[in-house]
């Protein structure tokens, strides 16, 4: 599936850019992914790849980011 290990991929380069491991996250998407070197979140909704990255110092982790993915992936489902 090519959206699937275009993401993998994505993770995996900026894994060995921020020397980092990335996380899984659950419940998000078709696959979900948190990398907290650079507060970033990237998941997949069938054949689209979305990032989130809050600007705001006090958003920028887990949490807060899952919870906008959540909206986000339910707008795509529309």
């Amino acid at each position: 599936y090519a959206v699937k290990d275009e993401l993998i991929q994505e993770v995996g380069n900026l894994e060995k850019i921020y020397k980092s491991r990335a996380k899984a996250v659950v419940g998000v998407g078709d696959g979900a992914f948190w990398l907290p070197a650079n507060h970033q979140l990237s998941f997949r909704k069938a054949k689209t790849i979305v990032t989130l990255r809050f600007a705001t110092a006090k958003n920028q982790n887990e949490i807060d980011t899952a919870q906008i993915a959540r909206v986000i992936e339910a707008r795509l489902g529309k």
